[in-house]
């Protein structure tokens, strides 16, 4: 259910120091240290609540007699309905919010994770061609120290060697 303050959010929590839902914006700016529930809770409070009014209305408010008891249980049943439909659609709305909530974080998630992929597949590149280029230096250094042994042996002068 989009909040009526701020029009881009959805409610997230009932205040009940206020006795209202607060989107995220409406925690951070009116509901600081506020006695804030799940409204998931709230509505099953909400219907326990309801159970308990229809309840007294059988058992201490509605007298015996027959056309008074029609007329009431058809405002009992009227009452039900309409707390019924606002809490159906208070639970629907929710789900509604916490789905796109799910939803909008599996998204960041997983451009987190392509980002990381990335970053890393760039990283092995530049340390493989770091390592094809030390094995390179390797090679190199290798030959001319296999010539420098050549060239020794040749001329059997240990002068020459310091050179190499």
């Amino acid at each position: 259910m989009g909040c009526k303050t701020h029009k881009h959010q959805t409610y997230c929590v009932y205040c009940r120091d206020c006795g209202q839902l607060a989107c995220h914006v409406c925690l951070s700016q009116n509901h600081k240290k506020h006695d804030l529930e799940e409204i998931k809770k709230i509505v099953e409070e909400k219907k326990m609540e309801i159970k308990d009014y229809e309840q007294r209305y059988w058992t201490i408010i509605l007298p015996e007699d027959d056309d008074n008891d029609f007329r009431l249980d058809k405002a009992v049943i009227i009452l039900r309905n309409e707390k019924y439909d606002e809490t159906k659609k208070l639970i629907k709305d929710h789900e509604k919010f916490m789905k796109n909530e799910v939803a909008k974080h599996i998204n960041e998630l997983l451009v987190d994770l392509d980002d990381r992929l990335k970053t890393n597949k760039l990283c092995i590149l530049q340390e493989k061609k770091k390592l094809i280029e030390r094995k390179s230096q390797m090679n190199e250094k290798n030959r001319e120290i296999r010539e420098c042994e050549k060239k020794t042996r040749h001329k059997g002068n240990s002068k020459n060697s310091r050179f190499c």
